[in-house]
C-alpha cells in the first residue's frame, strides 16, 4: 500500500501549522501585542480576583477554626489521659 500521499499531506499540513505558530509567536513577542492582550485580561482577571477572594478569605478562617479546635482536642486528651506514661509516649512521638 503506498503511503506517500499521506505523509506528504501530513508534512504540508505540519508545515502548515509550524508556519501559523512561528507568525503567532512573533505577532505576541511585540510589545503593542502584548499591551493590548493586558489591557483586555486585566480587568477580567481584577474582576474575578474580587468575586473569589470572599471565598478564599472565607475558607482560610475556617480552616484556622478547625485547627485549632484539632489543637483543643488533642490537648484535653492529653490533659485527661489517667496514664501519664501514655501521655509522655504520644508528646514524644509527635515532638
Amino acid at each position: 500500500m503506498n503511503n506517500s500521499g499521506y505523509d506528504r499531506s501530513y508534512e504540508a499540513t505540519y508545515d502548515i501549522g509550524e508556519h501559523i505558530g512561528d507568525k503567532i509567536m512573533v505577532l505576541l513577542r511585540q510589545p503593542a501585542t502584548q499591551a493590548k492582550i493586558q489591557s483586555i485580561l486585566d480587568p477580567i482577571v481584577s474582576n474575578i480576583i474580587s468575586r473569589v477572594f470572599p471565598y478564599i478569605l472565607f475558607s482560610a478562617i475556617l480552616f484556622l477554626i478547625l485547627f485549632i479546635l484539632t489543637i483543643c482536642t488533642f490537648y484535653l486528651v492529653l490533659k485527661n489521659t489517667n496514664n501519664p506514661l501514655l501521655a509522655s509516649q504520644i508528646v514524644g512521638a509527635i515532638v
